[in-house]
């Protein structure tokens, strides 16, 4: 019987053969009993949905586990179940992700569990860290105190180190030595360290970009037309673009002047608004056709994005409200001279409105800047904050204020 073969046919290579055999040779297992196994093995694996290709790479990873009863394997999962909250979906496809999850006793992970709890952890931060790093187990309770002690000598608070661990928990991975070199070489790029921590509070994932692709990304924009100050200002604005490669960022200026833009005004977009990079195309060609069946021209639209880009944040409920009530009131045009006041709310600009009417204020284009004033300035000047005013003018009371307004104006 040729064992080698017949091992190498499961989908092994001769390195697995040599190292998982010889293992097995160690503990006496023949030929015969060691090919039965790792069948048995494939068999038990496969009723849990695993294929070929996974059984052969937790074999590699966690050679014992051909050794494994299907009942004991089963115990396994329940545990992890039991202890994480997880789905019996859940379960299996992290022991796929890592045999971390898997080989560990219930003991230890409970222990470790309980650690990190101590560190500021809650039991659902803890189970949604693992699902996204299922390695993570492999650290020790000290090493995690350790890194929490480093990153707060870094510049960050306790605080802040579990936030970003919690969204970008392979930071822990990182050495203490990388971090500093990597906000050194940041710094060198023309970032203070209180823009570093700024944006890696943010982004944690900035902490785990190499120097030499951040590098890249800040030439390739250069490249691009961008000066160096204006793209340390969009990086510090959106840090999540220090992910996007320049390759990426080229294609995505060429589908937004597919829109319409010049590539002059892709730059100006992206100056006042970095999210334009991020955004699903999709969803921006449809804002824009959107906002035309709502009465007006693509110029139009293209005119206020660019004046207001954050217009790409609103959903089309909230802007076709506004929109129909500025339209109501006569005051629709503002929208293309003025798009910034689409950021105040429906209910404030409605309770303003109500109240300069009740106070025989007649709104139009020519003053309709008084709807949409600074809070402060509204307040001093009329002693009246938004939450007295939104009391006051409560759908019920603008009614009431319409109505005397009426009788007065007969």
């Amino acid at each position: 019987m040729d064992t080698k073969k017949i091992f190498l046919e499961f989908g092994f290579n001769e390195e697995d053969y040599i190292k998982i055999r010889n293992f097995y040779m160690n503990k006496n297992l023949c030929d015969t009993t060691f090919l039965i196994k790792v069948k048995e093995c494939f068999i038990t694996f496969s009723n849990y949905s695993f294929n070929n290709t996974e059984i052969v790479k937790i074999i590699r990873q966690l050679p014992t586990i051909i050794l494994f009863s299907n009942e004991r394997i089963e115990e396994k999962i329940k545990g992890r179940i039991e202890l994480f909250g997880y789905s019996r979906e859940e379960a299996i496809t992290l022991l796929k992700k890592s045999t971390y999850f898997f080989n560990l006793s219930h003991d230890s992970l409970k222990e470790k569990m309980s650690g990190l709890i101590s560190l500021g952890y809650t039991k659902e931060d803890i189970s949604k860290i693992i699902k996204k790093l299922p390695v993570i187990l492999s650290h020790s309770i000290d090493s995690f105190k350790q890194k929490i002690d480093d990153l707060i000598s870094l510049g960050y608070t306790k605080e802040e180190v579990i936030n970003m661990s919690k969204k970008t928990p392979s930071i822990y991975t990182v050495s203490t030595n990388t971090l500093k070199q990597k906000i050194d070489g940041m710094m060198s790029l023309g970032f203070t360290r209180e823009d570093i921590i700024k944006m890696s509070k943010q982004v944690p994932a900035v902490l785990s970009y190499s120097i030499d692709s951040i590098k890249q990304k800040v030439e390739g924009l250069i490249n691009i037309g961008y000066n160096k100050d204006t793209i340390i200002k969009i990086i510090k604005k959106s840090p999540s673009l220090l992910g996007i490669s320049p390759e990426s960022l080229k294609q995505r200026i060429n589908d937004i002047m597919n829109l319409g833009y010049t590539k002059e005004e892709v730059i100006s977009l992206s100056m006042m608004y970095p999210l334009i990079f991020i955004l699903s195309l999709d969803n921006i060609k449809q804002k824009i056709v959107d906002l035309i069946d709502l009465g007006y021209t693509k110029e139009e639209v293209l005119k206020m994005t660019l004046k207001f880009p954050n217009i790409y944040d609103l959903t089309i409920n909230n802007l076709k409200e506004k929109i129909e009530y500025y339209e109501s009131i006569n005051i629709k045009n503002i929208t293309i001279i003025n798009p910034k006041a689409l950021m105040q709310s429906l209910s404030l600009t409605k309770a303003r409105y109500s109240f300069y009417k009740e106070n025989g204020t007649f709104i139009d284009m020519n003053n309709y800047k008084m709807i949409f004033i600074d809070n402060n300035k509204f307040e001093n000047k009329y002693g009246l904050n938004n939450q007295e005013l939104l009391e006051r003018y409560s759908n019920k009371s603008v009614e009431k204020a319409s109505s005397n307004f009426l009788i007065k104006t007969l």
